[in-house]
């Protein structure tokens, strides 16, 4: 599991700048890296207002980076697991592709999702799957370079969508994510 907010302008706790609290419990650090990024007052509420829909999105308050010494833990983990012939399934809130973002908008991306994907894209043994939320709507992606299934968890706080979802896994290397009720019920598998 990854914490996705080791860098960010909350990582002292949850909320949105002026919206859950006021401006003096950000990270100045997180706020600097964001705002460096955004071309708008990311302490407002026109956080995206002039950029396109894509990967330049991310630099918003409610997203952040992994830090350098979990960046290494995940390379040695990918590594170590691969020598013990392991399969990988990652966890993340954020999430890691930006075409597993909702029609590619990349508003609820990973400020260095880039150096991330580098990193499981160079792994020897990629993880099979990546599970990430934060979206208020549900995607999935399988990247090209190394078929790792990148799946996005729509918000359960969104009208018509399961407030959970069931993650089988087989002894056969089967991995299927049942999403159980409402009108977007469905399942994804992958082989793990």
């Amino acid at each position: 599991m990854l914490d996705p907010y080791d860098i960010s302008v909350i990582r002292h706790g949850g909320g949105r700048p002026r919206l859950e609290f006021d401006n003096s419990g950000l990270d100045s650090a997180g706020l600097a890296m964001c705002q460096a990024h955004n071309p708008n007052d990311i302490t407002k509420e026109n956080l995206v207002q002039g950029i396109d829909p894509g990967p330049a999105r991310r630099w918003v308050p409610i997203n952040g980076a992994l830090g350098e010494t979990q960046v290494c833990w995940l390379r040695e983990t990918l590594h170590e697991a691969h020598d013990r012939g392991e399969k990988v399934v990652l966890l993340s809130h954020v999430v890691l592709h930006p075409d597993a973002t909702p029609q590619g908008n990349g508003l609820t991306l990973l400020w260095n999702y880039e150096e991330v994907l580098e990193v499981i894209r160079t792994a020897p043994t990629p993880p099979s799957t990546v599970l990430c939320g934060h979206a208020h709507l549900r995607a999935h992606f399988v990247d090209h370079i190394t078929g790792t299934h990148h799946i996005t968890f729509a918000s359960p706080l969104e009208p018509g969508h399961d407030p959970f979802a069931l993650v089988d896994v087989w002894t056969n290397g089967d991995l299927v994510v049942h999403f159980p009720s409402g009108v977007h019920g469905t399942q994804f598998g992958v082989r793990i």
